[in-house]
C-alpha cells in the first residue's frame, strides 16, 4: 500500500478542504448529488456511505470489508502513530463501537481519478460515555482506492476542541493525559 506521510497528507488534506470549501454543491448525505463527479469519485462516496452506514450499525465485519488488508487508521489526532492492518482495526472497533450512539453524514466531498481518490466526509457522532450522550462534529478524510473500492487510509480529526473526562488506565486509542507532547 502506498503511504501518504506527514506533509504529504498535510498538503493533499488541504487541497482537499480548499475544494471542499470552494465547492458549493454540498448536499446532506441522504441527498449528496455526485453529478458533478467523474466515475472514480461517485464510487469512493458510495464506499464512505456505506461504511459510515456500517459503523452506525455497529456491524464490525462489515465496516472491515470496506476497508484494505493493510488499512491505515487514526481516530484522534493526538495519536503519533496510524493503526496499520485488519488485526489492529479490530481492537479498535472492539473499543469504540459498544459507546457508538449515532452517525449521520451531513457533507461529502470527493476528488481524485482512476489512482486515487480522497474523499471527505463531514460527520456528526453520537457516543454514549458514562451514562451522558456526547455528540462530535468531525471531518473524516478517506483515501480510496478505486480499483479494489477499499479505504487505504481513514484518519479522523473532530471539527473542534472537545473536554473530554480524562480516561481511565487501559481505556480506547491516544497517547493518554501523561503523554510527552507532540514535538
Amino acid at each position: 500500500m502506498k503511504t501518504t506521510s506527514g506533509w504529504k497528507w498535510q498538503s493533499l488534506a488541504a487541497s482537499a478542504v480548499a475544494l471542499a470549501v470552494a465547492s458549493a454543491s454540498a448536499q446532506a448525505a441522504d441527498k449528496v448529488k455526485t453529478d458533478g463527479n467523474n466515475e472514480y469519485e461517485r464510487a469512493a462516496i458510495q464506499v464512505v456511505l456505506d461504511w459510515t452506514a456500517a459503523f452506525a450499525a455497529k456491524d464490525a465485519a462489515k465496516i472491515k470489508s470496506y476497508m484494505e488488508e493493510d488499512v491505515e487508521f487514526r481516530l484522534d489526532p493526538a495519536e503519533r502513530t496510524l493503526g496499520h492492518g485488519q488485526e489492529a482495526l479490530q481492537k479498535t472497533l472492539d473499543k469504540i463501537l459498544p459507546a457508538i450512539g449515532g452517525i449521520k453524514t451531513v457533507h461529502v466531498y470527493a476528488t481524485g481519478g482512476a489512482k486515487e481518490v480522497l474523499v471527505i466526509a463531514e460527520r456528526i457522532d453520537d457516543f454514549n460515555i458514562g451514562g451522558k450522550t456526547l455528540k462530535v462534529d468531525l471531518s473524516a478524510f478517506f483515501r480510496i482506492n478505486p480499483q479494489t473500492r477499499k479505504i487505504e487510509e481513514w484518519l479522523d480529526a473532530p471539527l473542534y476542541k472537545i473536554d473530554l473526562p480524562p480516561r481511565p488506565p487501559g481505556a480506547g486509542p491516544g497517547p493518554g493525559p501523561d503523554a510527552p507532547a507532540p514535538k
